[in-house]
């Protein structure tokens, strides 16, 4: 039911959003989420009624997995996935500002922009299962290969991902995710 989203657990980032005296920018850690979730003491609704997405649900099969295994997620994927996939800048990691060499970094669509205006997004999640997983872009690559078979990175299914993207499209998704925007900067 956790993994389908019909355990009926609240989401922790509504329960934070709720809290007064907080930041959207302050860090969220495993024990806060985990805190909030206890806190809510009741589900939304009968586990297994409906479906209902909740980023708590992967927290606690976060946690499930810790008391299971007695490893957190972040030593747990690092012995089991990370190391023997080769990911070497890959993982768990408590806190989303630290640095890492060639990390992939989030983005967010500009508030109020239009057009394909986007900017780096703060990610403030310090959280295991729903976030907190960061990775550079050849270990992207690299486990998309992994996960998806050589097909997937064949240089004809990784040519849209190198494509310019005119900017001035009418696409719906503004090209995000997929291919490089070309735009004018200082004039050029």
């Amino acid at each position: 039911q956790l993994l389908r989203h019909t355990a009926g657990v609240p989401d922790y980032l509504f329960l934070w959003s709720c809290q007064l005296g907080h930041h959207e920018n302050d860090l969220v850690s495993q024990d806060t989420a985990l805190a909030l979730i206890q806190r809510a003491g009741s589900t939304d609704h009968a586990p297994g009624e409906r479906h209902a997405y909740s980023n708590s649900h992967y927290v606690l099969l976060a946690e499930w997995l810790r008391v299971r295994t007695g490893l957190d997620l972040a030593t747990l994927s690092q012995s089991r996935l990370w190391g023997p996939w080769g990911l070497r800048r890959t993982g768990f990691g408590a806190d989303p500002w630290a640095v890492m060499p060639g990390k992939v970094r989030s983005y967010e669509r500009t508030p109020g922009a239009t057009g394909t205006a986007w900017r780096e997004s703060a990610v403030n999640l310090g959280s295991w299962g729903d976030g907190g997983l960061w990775m550079s872009l050849s270990d992207a690559l690299t486990a998309e290969c992994l996960l998806m078979g050589a097909e997937a990175c064949a240089p004809h299914a990784l040519s849209p991902l190198v494509a310019v993207v005119n900017a001035a499209a009418e696409d719906p998704a503004g090209g995000y995710g997929l291919g490089l925007e070309r735009v004018a900067w200082q004039g050029t």
